[in-house]
């Protein structure tokens, strides 16, 4: 791996952190960008572009390669390790400097890892950390679940008071790598803080909409006096309130649904009361400091080897303004 300081990023990440309230605005001219020197194509390969978070993600991207007259190329693996593998392959076959990757397979992107490196050229992760990745953009992952455990804590309080011992399900994504395991582990030291009666009766990885419905069917069928179900993305969050729905029972008074995420119907749900809160990871920024930290690794300068984007609660008082930002056109 690449020896790594705080170099000319360090510059900029103050002007790229923004606040909540300019998460998704695109300036033609986003400022203190460092375009670098003669850099002309960069790469991105998310764990698939169906997800919002990913799209917002590359939204953040274009706005730093735009500015600079750099070739963005996203190759969509569709959450395909053998595909991710090759379509970065294709990235550095097209001639991209730069390359920004979700790992779906810690194990398997090591070959397509090894190939940037051989051909001089950066890779930053993103989600979850990877061998070989010469810096990791993104959340602060244990910090993103803390804060909405503890929301979760504080909405068994006012919502369910009087609980003996909560029942407590957590939809997770332990399969994604370690990022994801200190998401959960978050979660429950968040939830801890506000509520210490609680058991975890199921804890099953289910990050995808379907899945999550699913084990949650099969979840409140054993535990049908559930309480909280805990997941680690929006997908989970959106999966487990159909199902929760479906069952017939009452969201916040039979059963409460962690929102987490900034997909449009989180948001809404958030507004209408359906979750009690949900947490931004802040894609947008994320996609910026991605860009920029690219740019900077491919002109030759160094960049800190974890740079973190401050995730943001979002509670019915700011979920309608992070609709409008996100969501302008719909």
């Amino acid at each position: 791996m690449r020896s790594m300081r705080v170099a000319s990023l360090g510059a900029v990440v103050g002007a790229l952190v923004l606040g909540s309230a300019a998460l998704a605005q695109s300036p033609s001219t986003p400022e203190g960008v460092d375009c670098g020197t003669d850099i002309q194509k960069l790469g991105y390969s998310p764990l698939l572009m169906g997800f919002d978070y990913f799209q917002f993600t590359a939204q953040g991207m274009r706005e730093i390669t735009d500015a600079c007259g750099i070739e963005l190329v996203i190759d969509d693996p569709n959450n395909d390790a053998a595909a991710q593998v090759s379509g970065i392959e294709n990235l550095i076959t097209a001639g991209v400097q730069g390359v920004g990757i979700v790992s779906i397979d810690p194990i398997a992107i090591t070959t397509a890892v090894e190939a940037a490196h051989a051909a001089s050229i950066p890779v930053v992760s993103q989600v979850s950390t990877f061998e070989g990745a010469d810096a990791y953009v993104g959340l602060p992952e244990h910090e993103f679940g803390r804060l909405q455990g503890q929301a979760n804590g504080q909405a068994l309080l006012a919502l369910k008071p009087g609980v003996e011992t909560y029942k407590v399900a957590v939809l997770n994504a332990d399969s994604l790598g370690s990022g994801l395991l200190d998401r959960k582990q978050g979660l429950i030291d968040g939830l801890q803080e506000s509520v210490t009666n609680y058991e975890i009766v199921s804890d099953v990885e289910a990050w995808a909409e379907d899945t999550a419905l699913s084990a949650v069917e099969t979840i409140l069928q054993g535990h049908p006096d559930l309480d909280l179900i805990m997941t680690v993305n929006d997908p989970g969050s959106l999966g487990a309130r159909s199902a929760v729905q479906s069952a017939g029972k009452a969201l916040n008074t039979d059963v409460i649904v962690g929102g987490l995420g900034i997909d449009r119907r989180v948001l809404e749900g958030v507004l209408s009361g359906d979750f009690p809160a949900s947490v931004s990871p802040e894609p947008v920024n994320t996609g910026r400091m991605i860009a920029q930290a690219l740019i900077t690794l491919a002109s030759g300068g160094t960049v800190e080897t974890q740079i973190d984007v401050p995730p943001v609660l979002i509670t019915q008082e700011n979920a309608q303004a992070y609709i409008d930002l996100l969501y302008p056109a719909q």
